[in-house]
């Protein structure tokens, strides 16, 4: 799951700020998260097309299930932050304001990976899935179509 993931990253993690309305609400990462289910694809010939979307939503903590570990989660986005902040240098992150954390379920196994993404003030309100020559209408069917079918950006 861990190099699907990598070879999707840039998709994944933008298609988490859109879902979670970072531009609207930053804090909004910090109590939810993006779950994306995936299943194994038989006999896949290449990395990036190893899993396939099952399903993608935004859940609430109450919805992630377990209290305990849900919190675990949402304090380690918070951690992550302030980790980068006190890293320093431009190129490290030491902007990083807030974090969302993606949840990727295998359905086949059911395991949990869970990824988190620290990011500045300076990158919100960057343009969207929409903004990209996708005739898309929304962050579900952009993901959709770029993971199931391998596209990398």
């Amino acid at each position: 799951m861990r190099a699907f993931a990598a070879k999707h990253e840039t998709t994944i993690t933008n298609v988490a700020l859109e879902a979670l309305d970072v531009d609207n609400d930053p804090e909004r990462s910090f109590r939810e998260a993006l779950v994306i289910r995936l299943k194994l694809n038989p006999e896949p010939t290449l990395v990036e097309k190893m899993f396939q979307v099952t399903d993608a939503r935004v859940r609430s903590a109450e919805e992630l299930g377990d209290p305990i570990r849900s919190q675990e989660i949402f304090d380690h986005l918070k951690a992550r932050v302030e980790h980068r902040r006190s890293s320093g240098g431009p190129f490290t992150g030491a902007e990083a304001t807030h974090a969302v954390a993606i949840i990727l379920f295998n359905t086949d196994f059911r395991l949990i990976d869970v990824f988190p993404v620290a990011f500045s003030a300076r990158e919100l309100h960057l343009p969207g899935l929409h903004g990209r020559g996708d005739v898309l209408v929304d962050w579900e069917r952009a993901l959709f179509r770029r993971l199931n079918g391998g596209i990398l950006e």
